[in-house]
């Protein structure tokens, strides 16, 4: 398979990965095994098709969803597990069933995940009763890496709808001629409850400015990134650190380019005072600060109340800070470490809002996701060379790479 990595992220985003699989390929896999008496799944990537999944969804309002990247920002619904039961190792099985049972079957809304009659058929056939379920805790790791598509999921636990997960979609792997979207280093946060950073309005067109990205305005979106650094911890947190590849001014006759080098951090420990934490930098390379290349905006759709200080107080702390609020009352609050001049402003969208910064040629953020008060940020130094303090836990950033103190 060439359109899904090694562990069953598909290049052109959820929609367009699931679709085939509800309509044909679940079933084709099944009849395959049963017809020829070859199991094509076994050692594939197809064999973490459902665990992929079971790493990502959230349940709210008593729906499975899940934080999309692509077009249509929808995925298979229940019917993935319903049609997919068949196809799961005995290993994974356990924490399938663990959802399963407890979302669709009697303990939950009792559909059993059906959309369609003939999917009533693979629930009687696949539906098994010797299995225990297992809270995927306890087999899965909490961090995916998808290595050859370069997606990255970060999750701290599976228990309720207060669960986080964080991703990050590096584009490693681009295919040419496929339903692309311009999402090269975009990322989700769930968690609490809340979505943080959520997937913006999707358009035939794909506009740049509907993920949740840094915007150079007179190029075009980076066409793909590599990884240069990925560490993971056992409780799910984690940093991957990318490199896009140059882009030039559109239309310009010159060589001179820029490229991006964004490092993404997540921080279940505890350690901050907060129950999630996540840095963000944005380290522009080649010709940052150019004429061309000026007027950089830091982008982050999100569907809660946002408020943003009031510059006009004069203090360059307030200035710095924007506030998300849930409907639940949780809150996310965010910190620009850089730029030290930062503009922040929000823009109301079909699908919520938008989250914009500028000011400057790089960007360094730092976002804690809490109930109640918002632990403190303390800032020392400037720029990308700043460390930062919450609570217990400290960041900074060198190497191309984000550092935790606590990890």
């Amino acid at each position: 398979m060439t359109a899904v990595g090694d562990r069953a992220f598909g290049t052109e985003g959820d929609h367009y990965t699931t679709e085939p699989w509800v309509l044909s390929l679940l079933a084709y896999l099944q009849a395959y095994r049963n017809v020829v008496g070859k199991d094509l799944v076994e050692g594939s990537s197809a064999e973490w098709f459902l665990p992929h999944y079971l790493t990502r969804i959230i349940e709210r309002d008593g729906e499975l969803d899940v934080p999309t990247y692509g077009r249509s920002r929808r995925f298979g619904g229940g019917s993935i597990f319903t049609l997919g039961m068949g196809t799961v190792s005995e290993r994974f099985l356990p924490g399938v069933m663990w959802l399963f049972r407890r979302h669709l079957g009697m303990e939950g809304d009792k559909t059993f995940g059906i959309s369609f009659p003939y999917e009533a058929a693979f629930a009687l056939k696949n539906y098994r009763e010797d299995v225990t379920p297992q809270n995927p805790g306890k087999i899965l790791d909490r961090v995916l890496a998808d290595k050859q598509k370069g997606f990255y999921v970060f999750r701290d636990r599976w228990q309720d709808s207060n669960d986080f997960v964080a991703s990050i979609y590096l584009k490693r792997q681009p295919l040419g001629g496929a339903w692309s979207y311009p999402d090269v280093g975009s990322f989700r946060i769930w968690g609490l409850g809340g979505r943080w950073a959520n997937p913006g309005i999707s358009d035939k067109d794909g506009q740049w400015t509907d993920e949740n990205v840094a915007v150079v305005p007179k190029i075009r979106p980076w066409k793909y990134s590599k990884p240069i650094f990925f560490l993971s911890n056992p409780n799910g947190s984690g940093i991957v650190s990318l490199k896009t590849n140059d882009n030039v001014v559109t239309g310009s006759k010159s060589r001179a380019g820029i490229g991006l080098v964004r490092s993404f951090a997540v921080d279940y420990s505890g350690s901050s005072g907060a129950s999630g934490l996540f840095a963000v930098v944005d380290k522009f390379e080649g010709m940052p600060e150019a004429e061309a290349f000026q007027n950089k905006t830091w982008i982050m759709n999100t569907e809660g109340k946002v408020t943003i200080r009031d510059s006009s107080s004069g203090s360059s702390k307030t200035n710095r800070t924007f506030t998300i609020e849930s409907p639940n009352g949780t809150t996310m609050k965010g910190t620009f470490v850089a730029p030290s001049q930062v503009k922040i402003s929000y823009q109301k969208t079909k699908t919520g809002g938008k989250i914009l910064a500028t000011g400057g040629n790089e960007f360094f953020v730092i976002m804690t996701v809490q109930k109640g008060q918002a632990p403190p940020v303390t800032i020392s130094g400037k720029g990308l060379d700043a460390i930062v303090r919450v609570g217990k836990q400290t960041i900074h950033f060198g190497s191309d790479r984000l550092f935790l103190g606590v990890f």
